[in-house]
């Protein structure tokens, strides 16, 4: 904001800051407001000097020169620090020093300044054009153009208007009544107007600008750069009547009409001074009103009148391009006729086309209009056009002939075309027939045959069966035109379907039409047999056939002919299915006798196509037995048959398999088929299911029985009499009825029943039947037997079943003896269908007569744990602030539907839970509130035999002195439980309490034994309890730790406060500051003593570190570390200085041993009290006095190894 202002003054500060000594301005004009300044003193070093300066006019110059006008300039004093002028303002940051209230001053001014408010709003143009009309005349050669444009002035002074132009002639222009300023600019013209006031003005500009229009045959045309405005309206004039005109963008358009030559009664005379209106148009003219908006150009086209040739004869030549496509049953002809025009101009065309043709069009932007007239053989046309044709002029002749005669054999003359009253004609002839004719020139007169690559541009892209040139009329072309037969091969694969009461045909045909196309398909197909559907089918890449409809031949007894609604060329799919009702009692029911089947074989038909091959499948049902007689079929492999099949309708006859397979080709065929029912084969599955009660007895019977080939009326079960009474048949759709009167070989105490439905029997159907037989006098202790009733199916083929031995939980089952005809299986896999009995206890298997009685003993049941823990981890994050953060996983089974579990009793609700407190298997779980610290979890979507995760969140208040864990009430079974815990690192862990194995135990008992500690991190004990479990999210994700980690494990830990960990821990800076003074300080006070008495405190010192390893390793680990060894290397260090000091010192103070001791005394002889015997000669050891003093050095008292010289000098 005040940067110019501070700028000025910086630059006139380092104006002042450049002279060598004080600089004085020479006063302007005193100031009222000037004061007087204190005299400096030139001798002090903070000498300063005053400078004057023209303050006003350096900060604020924006005022103007009315404020330079009316404010004196007056004499400003700044002081400026001169001895230091060149430390102050030779450095960054460098500034000017003025008085506080000039400061202020300049900071208001400056403010002012900054904030000022523009007088007036600009508008965001200076000027616009607003309007224009414009009209346009057509005139010989050119189009003129006046346009009055309203112009807005809103800005003052001088403005440009652009008024483009570029490709226009400007004849006038004025502004008002005066003469306009025109100067060129870039691409065009632009008006100069000046405006002196401040107030928006409106002015009238008047612009005449002309511009030659182009000329071609039909259409004249002119495009203008126009000045642009959001209302631009034309007014175009065109001195011809009728004449079309288009304008270019037309957003609204209207054609005025001119007005009744006829005269009002009452027209008043016209009035002087009207000629500003607008004048109507004439009736020679053709007037358009327009709306073009703000379009950056304008084009104008409009068709001239003809207005006829004049003077000498037009003198023409015409080149002709004539397209013939010949196609079955129409022949067209397209005739590009393109006139070279001389010397004067054509109005009308005449052409000439044959008799016979239909001229369906010509067709030239120039045409206006044309009519056929018949001379004789020929036909005339007259083409009217808009405008006379001078130098060159097309025209398009379409001719079309249509013939109902077969062209199977037929001869075609190809049109000629001629252009009349043209000087010479020439051109090209080409012909193109349809992929199903061929054509042979017969007659040619007047052609000359050229090669495709001589046709000119416009003719090469095509496809031309001839092409010819000539240079004169007449000529003639003839072609000899012949159906061309299309190449057709089938395959076809035929499906018979035998039931006993129909046979159905499917047969399947894909054709390979080539050369031609066909609208028929023909097909042989026996006459008895009924058309189901007719239908394409897409097939790999076979199309599917386009049908239409079908009928029958009249010519030929079972000759189908299928008719198609598109050209069928290709490869192309088709199936027919037809159907014979079947009333044959040899094939209803199994009468013992066969009935002789003749299926007919449906085909292609053989007259119609080159070659056909195909193959034949019969499907029949097992309750079918057939033997096939073929005549002229080749019998190939079932999966050689399907091979290449496009779609088989086996799917639609379940019961059908397939029997014979064959392969045939253009030969007469034939397949005669022996036919006979099969009996029905029963096969009967039988499963017991008994439920031992503590009152009852429950049985359920389930008889399977598989019914084939042939279906029976009723099926018989015998029942033993005994139970006969109590039996339910609970089979729906199935009726039960005792036998009366009984059969012969009903056993001995045993029912025959008979089950019957409201059909036939056939397939698989099942019965079940349920009964109960009381239990009583089963008190707990006791046993009871049960004979199990066998219920046996009658009139089958094979018969076997399963028993199922189901119990109460308060009861024991086991067989009575040795069962017979049964064998032992397994209820949970071997059942049969795998059906599932829920509490099934044993199982056996029969397929003869069986026995079986069992021993049912009641026994009181104890009650056991309903929840099992299998997995554990707790995750404890101890915080600063005395807040633990509690992650709990556990992975359990549990047959509740509510477990109860119970937080620790410091544990506040209102801040202990975060947003998702329970978790199953990573889902959230909403957690039930109970009484105070209880709570519970809902498990009524979990599954007893499955184990789940519950994972518990929580905050308590509490540190490492005692974490609890979460409680149980209802008492699971707990296995493996770890404890992670995160203390703070300023703590060092000392010892631990509960019933917990600390992992710092383990590692250091395993390290002094030699062998290596892998201690798990949390994130693999949560892997482990995870492990198998699908987890809808990671545990670990999202729970943040900090901290040291010590983990703890227990097995089976106890419910209560007993399950808490207890930690003793010490701050870990004491702990290093007590070791090292118990160490450093007494070594250092050793390094006096002798070497007995150190080596007692090294013992000391190790015996302390071996007992804390033994019986406190949690201790020992906090000992053993880098603060120990250090101060251990210390004491060791100040041992040696010491020693080495004396070593190299001597004695103290520096003395040489008395003379005594430097020479040994004799040794006397000792008796046996210990003094040496007179006369006996003893050893004596010379010693230097340099070797003495460096001996009492190291092991004298006080040496570096602290020896006594006691020990070494005896008695001496």
């Amino acid at each position: 904001m005040l940067r110019a202002p501070m700028l000025l003054l910086l630059c006139l500060a380092a104006v002042f800051c450049s002279a060598p000594g004080p600089i004085w301005a020479t006063p302007q004009e005193p100031s009222e407001n000037s004061q007087p300044q204190p005299e400096q003193d030139e001798a002090s070093a903070d000498s300063e000097a005053a400078v004057s300066d023209d303050v006003d006019e350096t900060v604020d110059p924006a005022d103007g020169e009315d404020s330079e006008a009316e404010k004196p300039l007056r004499e400003q004093t700044i002081y400026i620090p001169y001895s230091k002028i060149r430390g102050i303002f030779e450095k960054e940051g460098r500034g000017v020093f003025i008085p506080y209230e000039q400061f202020q001053s300049l900071w208001q001014r400056a403010r002012a300044a900054t904030h000022r408010q523009p007088d007036d709003p600009k508008p965001p143009v200076d000027a616009l054009i607003s309007e224009i009309n414009s009209e346009a005349v057509v005139e010989k050669d050119v189009v003129r153009v006046t346009a009055t444009m309203q112009i807005e002035l809103l800005g003052k002074g001088w403005h440009e208007i652009p008024l483009r132009l570029g490709d226009a002639a400007i004849l006038a222009a004025k502004v008002g009544d005066d003469p306009a300023r025109i100067m060129p600019s870039d691409g065009g013209y632009k008006l100069l107007i000046e405006k002196p006031g401040k107030s928006a003005d409106r002015v009238t500009a008047t612009i005449t600008y002309a511009k030659a229009f182009t000329k071609s045959p039909g259409r004249n045309s002119v495009e203008f750069l126009a000045p642009q405005a959001p209302v631009n309206q034309w007014r175009i004039r065109v001195p011809q009547a009728g004449v079309k005109v288009n304008i270019h963008p037309m957003i609204a358009a209207t054609e005025e009409t001119p007005p009744s030559t006829k005269p009002k009664e009452n027209d008043d005379a016209e009035e002087p001074g009207d000629d500003d209106a607008e004048k109507p148009p004439a009736r020679d003219e053709t007037v358009v009103l327009a709306f073009v908006g703000a379009a950056p150009s304008v084009r104008i086209d409009w068709t001239p009148r003809s207005e006829g040739a004049s003077g000498m004869a037009a003198l023409a030549t015409a080149q002709s391009r004539q397209q013939l496509t010949i196609e079955e049953g129409i022949v067209r002809a397209s005739t590009w006729l393109q006139y070279a025009i001389s010397r004067a101009e054509l109005a009308e065309l005449q052409i000439e086309v044959p008799k016979g043709y239909k001229v369906t069009g010509v067709l030239d932007a120039n045409v206006r209009g044309w009519q056929v007239e018949a001379d004789g053989e020929v036909q005339r046309i007259s083409v009217q056009l808009f405008q006379p044709a001078k130098g060159s002029q097309t025209v398009l002749v379409e001719l079309e002939r249509f013939s109902n005669q077969d062209v199977e054999q037929s001869q075609l003359q190809a049109p000629l075309v001629r252009a009349l009253g043209v000087g010479r004609q020439h051109g090209q002839v080409v012909v193109r027939l349809a992929e199903s004719l061929r054509g042979e020139v017969t007659t040619r007169t007047g052609l000359l045959q050229i090669d495709a690559a001589e046709l000119p541009a416009e003719l090469k892209q095509g496809r031309w069966d001839f092409a010819y040139r000539f240079s004169s009329l007449p000529t003639t072309l003839t072609l000899q035109l012949q159906k061309v037969q299309p190449q057709i091969q089938a395959t076809q694969w035929v499906e018979a379907f035998v039931e006993p009461e129909q046979i159905t045909l499917a047969l399947t045909a894909r054709y390979n039409i080539r050369r031609s196309g066909l609208f028929q398909l023909a097909f042989d197909v026996p006459t008895d047999y009924e058309i189901r559907s007719v239908r394409g089918l897409a097939a790999g890449d076979a199309a599917a056939a386009q049908y239409d409809t079908h009928h029958f031949s009249s010519d030929q007894e079972g000759r189908l002919i299928v008719n198609l609604s598109a050209k069928a060329i290709g490869d192309v799919c088709l199936t027919i299915e037809m159907q014979r009702r079947l009333d044959d009692p040899n094939l209803r029911a199994p009468t013992g006798e066969a009935s002789d089947l003749q299926i007919p074989l449906p085909r292609v038909a053989r007259d119609s196509v080159e070659m056909v091959t195909g193959k034949w499948i019969v499907y029949a049902p097992e309750s079918l037995r057939t033997n096939p007689t073929p005549t002229g079929l080749q019998p190939i492999a079932l999966r050689d048959a399907s091979v290449g099949m496009p779609v088989s309708q086996a799917s639609r006859f379940p019961t059908a398999r397939p029997i014979l397979a064959y392969a045939y080709a253009q030969q007469d065929v034939a397949l005669e088929l022996a036919t006979q029912r099969r009996k029905p084969q029963i096969t009967v599955r039988q499963l017991l299911e008994t439920d031992v009660a503590a009152g009852a007895v429950q049985y359920k019977a389930r008889f399977l029985f598989d019914i084939l080939y042939s279906g029976v009326k009723s099926l018989r079960i015998d029942i033993p009499t005994a139970i006969a009474s109590q039996i339910r048949n609970t089979t729906g759709g199935v009726q039960d009825l005792v036998i009366q009167p009984q059969p012969e070989d009903v056993p001995t105490d045993y029912q025959a029943w008979q089950f019957s439905g409201e059909t036939e029997l056939l397939g698989r159907r099942e019965i079940r039947l349920q009964w109960e037989e009381k239990l009583t006098g089963l008190g707990v202790g006791q046993s009871k037997d049960v004979a199990l009733p066998w219920l046996r199916p009658a009139g089958v083929d094979r018969a076997w079943g399963q028993i199922v031995i189901g119990k109460a939980e308060t009861l024991d089952v086991r067989p009575k003896g040795e069962s017979v005809g049964l064998r032992p299986i397994d209820p949970q896999t071997d059942l049969i269908e795998s059906i599932r009995v829920p509490g099934a206890a044993r199982a056996f298997e029969f397929h003869d007569d069986w026995n079986l009685t069992i021993t049912a003993t009641r026994y009181e049941l104890e009650d056991v744990k309903h929840t099992s823990i299998e997995r554990a981890v707790l995750r404890m994050v101890v915080g600063a602030d005395r807040q633990t953060s509690v992650q709990a996983l556990y992975r359990m089974r549990s047959a509740r539907q509510r477990l109860e579990v119970k937080l620790p009793a410091a544990f506040d609700p209102g801040k202990g839970f975060n947003q998702n407190p329970l978790r199953i298997n990573g889902r959230p779980v909403p957690l039930e509130r109970g009484d105070a610290g209880e709570y519970y979890i809902p498990l009524a979507d979990q599954s007893p035999e499955q184990a789940f995760v519950l994972e518990l969140r929580y905050a308590v208040a509490s540190d490492q002195r005692h974490l609890p864990l979460p409680e149980f009430p209802n008492d699971p079974a707990v296995q493996k439980v770890y404890l992670c815990a995160y203390l703070p690192k300023d703590q060092a862990v000392v010892g631990t309490g509960g019933p917990w194995d600390s992992d710092l135990e383990d590692r250091w008992r395993r390290q002094l034994a030699g062998y290596r500690y892998n201690n798990p991190n949390d994130n693999q004990l949560v892997a482990w309890v995870t492990d198998g479990i699908a987890m809808a999210s990671s545990p670990t994700s999202d729970f943040q730790t900090q901290g040291l980690l010590y983990t703890f494990s227990t097995a089976g830990p106890p419910q209560g406060e007993a399950s808490a960990l207890r930690v003793t821990s010490i701050s870990k800076d004491m702990l290093d500051a007590a070791i090292f003074l118990l160490i450093a300080v007494p070594g250092v006070i050793l390094v006096t003593q002798s070497m007995t008495v150190r080596l007692f405190a090294v013992g000391i010192v190790l015996f302390g570190l071996v007992f804390s390893s033994v019986f406190l390793p949690s201790l020992s680990l906090q000992l053993f570390d880098s603060v120990l060894f250090l101060a251990l290397f210390l004491v060791l260090a100040v041992w040696i200085l010491m020693g080495l000091m004396r070593w190299f010192r001597g004695p103290v103070g520096g003395q040489s041993p008395p003379p005594d001791s430097q020479t040994p005394k004799p040794s006397q002889p000792s008796d046996s009290s210990g003094t040496p015997p007179s006369g006996t000669p003893q050893p004596t050891i010379a010693m230097s006095a340099t070797e003495s003093t460096k001996a009492s050095g190291l092991f004298g008292q006080g040496g570096l190894f602290g020896w006594s010289q006691r020990r070494a000098g005896g008695a001496q």
